[in-house]
C-alpha cells in the first residue's frame, strides 16, 4: 500500500538517556487525543481519532512499523496511506494544527524523555497552512477552481457547476486565499467564525420604548369667595 509522509527530527539531550520509541509514540498520541478532543466537534474528533488509532489498520500512522519500539529514535515520522480513498489532506491539516498549537507541550514531554526537537528540523506553523477547507452546513471540503473534494461527513468529489451560488462563493473565497473555515482553525482564532452557509434568522429589533404620557397639569386652585 503506497504512502507518503513527513517527520519531526529529534536529537538526544546531552547527558540524558533517550527513551525508547514506544514512550515517544505514547506522548505524541496523547497530545493528539487531547488537542483534537479540545478543538473539534465530537463527530469530527471521532473521525480524526479513528484515522490514527486502529493499529495496523490506521490510515495515519506514527513511526516506522519495522523499527523496534524498545530502542531510541531520531525522528517522529507521520505516514499517510494513499492507496485508499480517505481525507488525507484533512488529516495532514489537523495533525499540523495540533503539533503547531501544542509545540511547547511536546517539547516539554520530549525533554522528560531525554530529547529535543532538532534545530534544523522542519516543523508545522500556524501561519502557514498547507491546506485550507470550506465549511458549508455539516460538510467540510478541500476546494479548487474545478469543485470541492468533500472530506466529511462523506468523502466525495463535487464539480463546481453542481454547487449552489452561495456554495460557489464560499469555496471561491478559500481558493482565492481566504482563511480556512474548518472548526479547528476557527477554534484557534486563525479564521473568523463566518457561519456555516445556512441562513440565519435576522435579529429581532427591540420594540421602541414607549413614550411616557405627558404629566397632567394640576387644576388651578379655586379662588375663595369673600
Amino acid at each position: 500500500m503506497g504512502s507518503s509522509g513527513w517527520s519531526v527530527r529529534l536529537e538526544p539531550i546531552e547527558g540524558e538517556t533517550p527513551a525508547p520509541w514506544a514512550e515517544v509514540r505514547e506522548v505524541t498520541m496523547q497530545l493528539l487525543w487531547d488537542a483534537w478532543q479540545k478543538a473539534l466537534p465530537r463527530p469530527m474528533f471521532r473521525a480524526a481519532w479513528d484515522w490514527v488509532s486502529l493499529g495496523e489498520d490506521s490510515l495515519l500512522t506514527l513511526g516506522d512499523p519495522d523499527s523496534p519500539s524498545d530502542e531510541p529514535v531520531d525522528q517522529i515520522v507521520f505516514w499517510f496511506y494513499l492507496s485508499v480513498s480517505w481525507p488525507s489532506e484533512l488529516a495532514d491539516h489537523w495533525l499540523s494544527l495540533a503539533l503547531a498549537s501544542e509545540r511547547e507541550r511536546l517539547e516539554s514531554d520530549l525533554r522528560g524523555l531525554g530529547y529535543r526537537i532538532a534545530r534544523d528540523s522542519k516543523y508545522p506553523a500556524l501561519d502557514n497552512p498547507r491546506y485550507r477547507f470550506v465549511k458549508i452546513g455539516e460538510r467540510l471540503g478541500h476546494p479548487s477552481k474545478d469543485g470541492v473534494y468533500w472530506a466529511l461527513p462523506t468523502h466525495e468529489w463535487q464539480d463546481a457547476d453542481a454547487l449552489g451560488p452561495d456554495e460557489q462563493r464560499r469555496a471561491a473565497e478559500v481558493v482565492d486565499g481566504g482563511a480556512c473555515q474548518c472548526p479547528y482553525c476557527v477554534k484557534l482564532g486563525l479564521s473568523p467564525a463566518t457561519g456555516d452557509g445556512k441562513k440565519k434568522a435576522s435579529a429581532k429589533k427591540k420594540p421602541a420604548a414607549k413614550k411616557k404620557p405627558a404629566a397632567k397639569k394640576k387644576p388651578a386652585a379655586k379662588k375663595k369667595r369673600r
